[in-house]
């Protein structure tokens, strides 16, 4: 179902919703008791309640006039996001648009099926592709592009299978969706970790590309030294501001960078350390054909020589590795860190 400023969209007074993630819910259907019902079968931690021929994560019931359909999501969402700019575009705004289409269940609109050749996958990228496009026409169309700052960016590496039985591994091609990367989502190699971002500011920004080390963690702090917004000492304490950076005007990012994905790496300059574990992979990621980078030894790579982390070079640099532990232990043991183990 769809929230609009805090409350569901739809919903009707005598209708009202459960939601459970534990218990079972006798409201709607369940995947792995009616499985005739999907579009698309699942692995065994997607068959809760079905709404839309799609198995949910957890089971729920009620709210029958408010529920959504996949399907719609370019519509529905697109309207919002124009309707937002339009009702703007004399006033400075700021839209954060969270496109729903390449997550799982990936669900086209019949607009774009089979418009790839990559099956449900394809698909989407490209009905992604055409919002991204129709956002960029609305701005065009109330002369706001040249002044506007759209950044452009994903919230992990990418994954094939990720639940959803849609063929998306079989379908994939030649197409390399993490390059030339290890890692997908899951992992805390590179291809895990490292996201695609396009920052566009014609008023601002010259094209060019950068290597510059920083994160998304950034944005907050960047984009309130932009609009000349002050920031609580509390509020997003991990975040620094790289404003000159985005808009292409220094090559000074971070010194050190923090990643988690079920293990911890670090990245120093050109260094990057993973954190040994004992940890087993859980059944859940292994299913999805995924390397999250698990070792019980101390990961060591030199990316300035060896950018797809296929050598170890831990034993070989001990001082290096002293330095990352003790950086990355500095971190995780700060106070008030929600990662603090």
């Amino acid at each position: 179902m769809f929230l609009e400023n805090q409350k569901v969209v739809g919903l009707v007074d005598d209708d009202p919703i459960t939601v459970s993630y534990g218990s079972r819910l006798d409201g709607y259907p369940k995947g792995d008791k009616q499985p005739h019902l999907l579009k698309q079968h699942t692995d065994p931690y997607h068959q809760g309640s079905v709404i839309n021929g799609i198995s949910r994560i957890g089971y729920m019931k009620g709210g029958k006039k408010a529920l959504w359909i996949d399907e719609d999501f370019p519509k529905v969402l697109h309207e919002k996001a124009d309707n937002f700019i339009t009702q703007n575009k004399e006033k400075p705004f700021f839209l954060f648009y969270s496109l729903h289409d390449i997550h799982q269940p990936r669900v086209a609109n019949i607009k774009f099926i089979e418009k790839s050749t990559m099956g449900p996958r394809g698909d989407v990228i490209a009905q992604l592709d055409w919002i991204v496009g129709k956002i960029v026409e609305t701005l065009e169309k109330q002369n706001l592009l040249e002044n506007t700052l759209l950044i452009f960016t994903s919230d992990n590496g990418p994954i094939l299978d990720d639940g959803y039985v849609d063929y998306a591994r079989e379908l994939v091609g030649k197409h390399k969706p993490s390059g030339e990367y290890k890692g997908t989502k899951y992992s805390v190699f590179k291809g895990g970790t490292r996201v695609p971002t396009i920052v566009h500011f014609p008023r601002k920004v010259k094209p060019s590309v950068s290597n510059v080390l920083t994160s998304q963690v950034d944005l907050f702090a960047s984009l309130a030294s932009l609009v000349g917004q002050k920031i609580n000492k509390k509020d997003a304490i991990d975040s620094e501001n790289y404003m000159n950076v985005w808009l292409g005007k220094s090559n000074e990012g971070r010194e050190f960078l923090l990643e988690e994905v079920y293990t911890f790496g670090l990245r120093f300059n050109h260094w990057k350390y993973i954190k040994p574990t004992n940890k087993k992979v859980p059944n859940w990621i292994a299913l999805k054909y995924v390397d999250p980078a698990f070792r019980t030894e101390s990961q060591l790579y030199n990316l300035l020589d060896d950018k797809l982390e296929n050598e170890n070079v831990a034993k070989k640099y001990p001082k290096i590795v002293k330095k990352m532990e003790q950086e990355m232990h500095r971190i995780l043991s700060e106070k008030n860190n929600p990662l603090k183990k």
